[in-house]
């Protein structure tokens, strides 16, 4: 049999059509080719409704996202709708999702329970002929082919979003059909491995969530002086600092002469001290200072409008999603042109110097690495040639112990939203240089085992994702559970559903019978 030419269409990012089955395979014993139309009693998509509550009031009314992309239903987020008579989802049901983003279109789940559920309009409900077809192998079928990219591939797109017909559903989706009890055989087998699978996942998901426990609490050993042994020979942060102050001012009069002006009678503007009330005790030659004394300066990138500066190439220009805790992302780095580089000279960024997202992901800071040579940025907060601090223990600073700061409230910082003040007098924990060296390094360290383990259990998990599609494959190539020889084949009994269908097109409707009223 020719191959279908659904399966030939121009596929999207990834699909895994070597999992597909196509009609084009040779079946099991007793199986046979069929469509979803021939095997229903009925395929009806939902209603809308703009009259949702949250209350509980009325009926749930189940939308795409109360169907998981792992082929369950997920009732975390549900609305209510009025009971208005609709029919109403029963056990064995299955439920489709018709409408979404294309990654998402065609999300499906078996209805195991009797419900007094609604659908929207976006869901597909398939319902079968009682007794005569197990729902869970069609719901299994269909999660299958939505995990392998078919409805991806065969979606029609529109703005924002994608759809699958009911008349793609139900004749043009070809299903590799068993007897009803290797049907049943097959479902029980895959619920069986996905147990254990699933299992397998949640346990790597949680090492996950230990892991960035770990990270977050190595950050904050760091930016407490518990991470690396304090050396009293190191020179004090407060002794650093002071001496970085007396130069500045220094280098300040030396301008001024130079320029033939008098220092004495010009105005000299202190960088802001920190406002140390209620901030925790520093370990011994740890001291309070702000970005505005440990910087030559901090500004903001630039604030306007981008329509027509983006280039393919020129200098990089970075937005908050190229700043990530502390790392910086290449991913969607755009360009602009050198004029419009030179003409932003405030917001210019050289290797070395602190980036900190200051509205949506607040707070999220790294530092500019060293093969940005030069750059620029939009609309964040710039911490300029750091002077008393290593970049990098400025950075996990502002990505751990600084946050912790701003939710308590403590130096008056909106979470929302900072701005360039806010951070110039931000509270920082400065240790003395040759400890920060030493922290840095060790956060290094133990960073880097973190980051290995979190490569091998995303590699575990994306294995996992791959065993689950290939579990399915092998049950829809009839290669999961043996094929029993004494099995009614499939051929007959979806000529017994054939059947039953003539026979009940062919009963005359019933009337109600005429009542007199007396």
């Amino acid at each position: 049999m020719q191959q279908l030419s659904i399966f030939t269409q121009a596929a999207t990012p990834e699909p895994v059509t070597d999992l597909l089955p196509t009609p084009a395979n040779n079946l099991p014993p007793g199986w046979v080719w069929t469509t979803i139309g021939e095997m229903t009693d009925a395929v009806n998509p939902g209603f809308p409704s703009g009259e949702h509550n949250k209350s509980g009031k009325g009926v749930r009314h189940l939308r795409p996202m109360n169907v998981s992309s792992n082929g369950t239903i997920d009732l975390i987020d549900t609305k209510y709708v009025l009971d208005n008579g609709r029919d109403r989802l029963r056990k064995n049901d299955v439920l489709f999702n018709n409408t979404n983003s294309p990654a998402l279109v065609g999300k499906t789940a078996w209805v195991q329970h009797d419900t007094d559920w609604l659908y929207s309009n976006h869901m597909t409900r398939i319902r079968f002929p009682s007794q005569q077809m197990h729902a869970g192998f069609t719901a299994y079928y269909l999660h299958h082919l939505f995990l392998a990219g078919f409805f991806r591939m065969n979606c029609t797109n529109h703005v924002n979003q994608a759809s699958i017909g009911t008349g793609f559903l139900t004749t043009k989706v070809p299903v590799p059909l068993p007897p009803l009890a290797e049907q049943a055989r097959i479902v029980a087998a895959i619920e069986e491995q996905f147990t254990r699978l699933d299992a397998g996942v949640a346990a790597l998901k949680s090492a996950q969530v230990k892991l960035k426990r770990y990270r977050a609490a190595v950050l904050k050993a760091a930016c407490e002086g518990r991470l690396v042994p304090q050396d009293p020979t190191d020179e004090p942060a407060p002794a650093l600092l002071a001496r970085i102050l007396t130069e500045r001012r220094a280098k300040w009069e030396a301008d001024l002469r130079a320029r033939g002006k008098d220092p004495a009678n010009a105005r000299y503007d202190n960088p802001a001290a920190p406002d140390t009330d209620n901030l925790p005790t520093l370990p011994e030659g740890w001291g309070w200072a702000t970005w505005e004394q440990l910087s030559s300066r901090v500004t903001v990138g630039y604030v306007g409008p981008m329509v027509n500066e983006y280039r393919e190439e020129g200098v990089p220009f970075l937005r908050s999603q190229n700043v990530r805790e502390n790392r910086f992302d290449l991913e969607g780095l755009k360009y602009v042109s050198r004029d419009f580089h030179n003409k932003l000279a405030k917001s210019a960024l050289h290797p070395g110097d602190i980036v900190i997202v200051r509205s949506g992901s607040v707070g999220v800071t790294c530092v500019i690495p060293g093969f940005l040579s030069e750059a620029n940025c939009s609309d964040l907060v710039i911490v300029q040639g750091p002077t008393g601090v290593v970049p990098e223990y400025g950075s996990y600073y502002m990505n751990s112990a600084a946050k912790h700061l701003v939710r308590a409230g403590q130096v008056g910082i909106a979470l929302t939203h900072f701005n360039t003040q806010s951070v110039a007098i931000l509270p920082i924990a400065a240790p003395p240089l040759a400890e920060q060296a030493r922290i840095v390094a060790e956060v290094e360290r133990r960073l880097s085992v973190a980051r290995a383990a979190e490569d091998t259990l995303s590699a575990s998990l994306r294995r996992a994702a791959r065993l689950r599609q290939a579990i399915l494959a092998r049950a829809f190539a009839g290669k999961l559970v043996p094929q029993d020889p004494d099995d009614e084949p499939a051929a007959a009994l979806l000529e017994r559903i054939r059947a039953d269908r003539l026979s009940t097109a062919s009963r005359p409707a019933r009337h109600a019978s005429k009542r007199s009223i007396s």
